[in-house]
């Protein structure tokens, strides 16, 4: 059988009860949680961690992103290319990013214009429109308007954005961003691997070449 507490401990619990029974609830959670920010501060929970900096790549320093080896080597404004039928609207001009990519994949690559996550993004200007995927990546070699890489094999290409006349010119500094991604693995058939985690790797900042006419830098 338990042993009656004193009448003096009795007294002390049963005023101690009252007391904790008359304090409004939101005090009490105000209390507990002002104490438990107080404790992470003091063991350092509220220090936030500083960013990692994006690095910044020379040009022609490659960057092995997860299905390409992206060397970004120059970039410049052109007229357009009339024999590729890559020419802009009236008022606009042609932002050339050239790189070379090599396929680190299993499998072709085919470097798209639908979005801007497949491997190089000039940041800080304004686009034709809203739309930051590039007009045109063109092959040097045949002048195809159809990026497929295959594995191990080295393409040179020209990533093109139409940009309003008069936003860039030569001598201008660009930044362009190299992106990477991550694989979460296979979707349905249709659209093949799945992707996520788009994100800047690093940067390469370029002066402008202006070539006016013609040429690629």
């Amino acid at each position: 059988m338990t042993p009656t507490p004193p009448l003096e401990q009795r007294s002390w619990r049963l005023r101690a009860r009252t007391l904790y029974d008359r304090v409004p609830t939101k005090w009490l959670v105000t209390g507990i949680s002002a104490a438990l920010l107080g404790l992470s501060a003091l063991l350092g929970g509220l220090n936030q961690v500083a960013a990692e900096p994006i690095p910044e790549f020379e040009a022609g320093e490659p960057y092995a992103a997860l299905q390409l080896t992206i060397t970004p080597e120059s970039a410049s404004l052109i007229d357009g290319f009339p024999e590729q039928l890559v020419m802009p609207a009236d008022g606009n001009r042609l932002l050339v990013v050239v790189a070379t990519v090599t396929n680190t994949w299993p499998d072709p690559v085919r470097i798209s214009t639908i979005g801007p996550a497949d491997s190089l993004l000039p940041v800080g200007i304004d686009f034709a429109d809203a739309f930051t995927g590039p007009t045109s990546v063109i092959v040097f070699d045949d002048g195809t308007k159809v990026a497929t890489v295959q594995p191990d094999v080295p393409v040179k290409v020209a990533y093109v954005w139409e940009v309003p006349a008069g936003s860039l010119a030569g001598g201008d500094e660009l930044r362009v961003d190299v992106l990477d991604r991550d694989y979460e693995g296979e979707a349905a058939i249709y659209f093949g691997d799945r992707f996520s985690d788009f994100r800047t790797a690093g940067y390469v900042t370029f002066e402008l070449d202006d070539l006016g006419a013609g040429g690629t830098g």
